[in-house]
């Protein structure tokens, strides 16, 4: 048995458990093309049984809108908890739009009309710099200029915008919550012993940190982590997850 298939049958032995997921670069293909990502063949499936059993909570919580996430799938079950912007956007829930992403999203948008690849993402609660599509030799120089108007542009505000720099993205989050913050909020609310939790950036740094010694974290990817595992593919994930199924069942 490998580390990780003990990890799984040794999180499958308590009662209730949380399975929480990111979607981008964790369901699917590391390096897709954002605007037609779909989940890798098989996880909708294994998230939707495991979702169905019983003392099971299933989660996803990812940087995109949660209209653009559920868009994704073809038909999610009911029972999932699905969380947009990093843990800020919930189902049934009617935020305002923050003021200041509209000021963030202006200027960065100045600055990336002359670099071709770029693409700047206004959201309710903060904004996306993508720059997956940048030609390497320039994507140095968009984050210097990206740097230097945050921090020109942001000095005054309070609380001060929380900026992560990702894999081919930097997120600009005017709220505090973070990822880890959903997740906590969902494990207390169904119960769960313990929680299992997959990602591949920076952002999920927030959930493994927060983790306990029942929990288990998995990394897609070889950098730094908080994670107790690491998996060099999403294709892993889709395994795990029907690893664990075919546990609980």
């Amino acid at each position: 048995m490998t580390p990780l298939s003990d990890a799984l049958a040794r999180f499958a032995g308590h009662r209730m458990i949380l399975v929480a997921s990111d979607f981008d670069g964790t369901l699917t293909d590391r390096g897709s093309d954002l605007a037609v990502a779909s989940p890798l063949p098989g996880a909708e499936r294994a998230l939707n049984e495991l979702a169905r059993l019983a003392n099971v909570t299933v989660m996803l919580v990812s940087g995109r809108r949660l209209d653009d996430l559920l868009h994704r799938f073809d038909a999610l079950a009911e029972e999932i908890v699905t969380v947009g912007e990093h843990g800020a956007e919930w189902p049934g829930r009617e935020p305002e739009v923050n003021p200041g992403v509209a000021v963030i999203a202006a200027g960065l948008t100045e600055i990336t009309d002359a670099i071709s690849g770029a693409i700047v993402e206004p959201k309710l609660f903060g904004v996306t710099l993508r720059h997956e599509a940048v030609e390497q030799r320039r994507v140095r120089q968009l984050l210097e200029e990206a740097t230097m108007y945050l921090r020109e542009t942001t000095i005054d505000m309070d609380p001060p915008p929380r900026i992560e720099f990702g894999r081919g993205v930097v997120d600009i989050s005017l709220l505090a919550v973070t990822k880890g913050d959903a997740v906590e909020t969902v494990k207390a609310s169904s119960g769960a012993e313990a929680v299992l939790y997959f990602g591949d950036d920076v952002s999920d740094e927030s959930v493994f940190e927060l983790m306990g010694a029942s929990d288990v974290g998995i990394k897609v990817g070889r950098a730094p982590t908080g994670a107790q595992h690491l998996v060099e593919q999403p294709s892993e994930v889709v395994a795990a997850l029907e690893e664990l199924l075919s546990i609980r069942q």
